[in-house]
């Protein structure tokens, strides 16, 4: 009787082992477990704050785009505003030009006109 008693005691003191051996893998398991996810962890926040500072550059390109976009269209506005004053300021000395034709025109004609009356 007392044999089997030690045997049973070496028998549970092997499943002991055992589990404790069970145990520590698992707890490895565990720790192997919580590294790889605070890396991944680690991982996926600076994919995000790297995906976070391209779309700050994209979008301060594309601001800047912009600018100089309608910056460009500013200064295109300004220069057909100009070349439409020039064309304008041409016309008025044109017909400025015209009207002062056409009142010289006029007064020789009144003059000739006086002239006429003077001789009838």
């Amino acid at each position: 009787e007392r044999d089997a008693a030690l045997a049973e005691a070496r028998d549970l003191q092997q499943q002991l082992a055992a589990a404790r051996a069970d145990l520590d893998v698992a707890r490895a398991d565990v720790e192997r477990a919580a590294t790889s996810s605070g890396n991944l962890q680690y991982a996926l926040e600076a994919f995000q704050a790297e995906r976070d500072a391209e779309i700050g550059i994209m979008e301060e390109q594309r601001k800047e785009q912009e600018e100089g976009t309608a910056a460009a269209h500013a200064a295109a506005i300004l220069a057909i505003n100009e070349t439409n004053q020039a064309h304008m300021n041409q016309i008025q000395q044109a017909a400025d030009s015209a009207v002062k034709n056409v009142m010289a025109e006029v007064n020789s004609l009144e003059t000739k006109c006086e002239e006429q009356r003077k001789e009838n």
